[in-house]
């Protein structure tokens, strides 16, 4: 599957030929990006590095863009708010990382995160079909190599700790 945004009837096609996707997200649970603790694969479609296997608790964005993709039948026409625990990638010529949250094709931020804060972000109600997806793109996304932080080579923005779409009209976003 690429990266890009996909269509109502890509996102029904998808959801068909890959059982895993057609679990129904419970809202408020959260979504964990750890190798001791990983329950995001239900809800992946896209754009994450894979999980480190240092000791760490998370996973690296990989490329321009991260998609994750929710069955929420039971929402519809709710709006929600999400809530992420990130980290930016920042070094040597890079002191921000700009970051873009969409949902169902909908921009709904834009914001150059330069240090670790909280901020808040609702989405637009959960349209007919039942599905949330969540697009985040990454336009400033580096390599640490071209940074001077180390030689990993690979595209890289926000570090994921911890996602959790909550059925509240705001939400909570950390990064560090």
């Amino acid at each position: 599957m690429d990266n890009s945004i996909i269509g109502l009837k890509e996102k029904q096609d998808y959801l068909n030929e890959y059982a895993i996707h057609n679990t129904l997200y419970t809202v408020g649970e959260p979504l964990f990006f750890s190798k001791e603790k990983h329950n995001f694969e239900p809800y992946y479609l896209s754009g994450l590095s894979g999980i480190e296997t240092t000791g760490t608790t998370g996973a690296w964005s990989s490329g321009k863009e991260t998609l994750f993709l929710f069955r929420l039948p039971q929402h519809i026409g709710q709006a929600l708010s999400l809530e992420f625990t990130r980290y930016p990638l920042k070094g040597k010529g890079l002191d921000h990382q700009t970051v873009k949250v969409s949902a169902n094709n909908v921009l709904i931020e834009q914001l150059e995160i330069y240090e670790g804060g909280t901020f808040n972000v609702t989405l637009s109600p959960i349209s007919t079909d039942g599905l949330l997806e969540i697009k985040f793109e990454f336009p400033t996304a580096a390599t640490p190599k071209s940074l001077s932080i180390n030689n990993d080579e690979r595209m890289l923005a926000f570090w994921f700790d911890q996602v959790v779409p909550k059925s509240q009209h705001t939400c909570v976003v950390q990064y560090f």
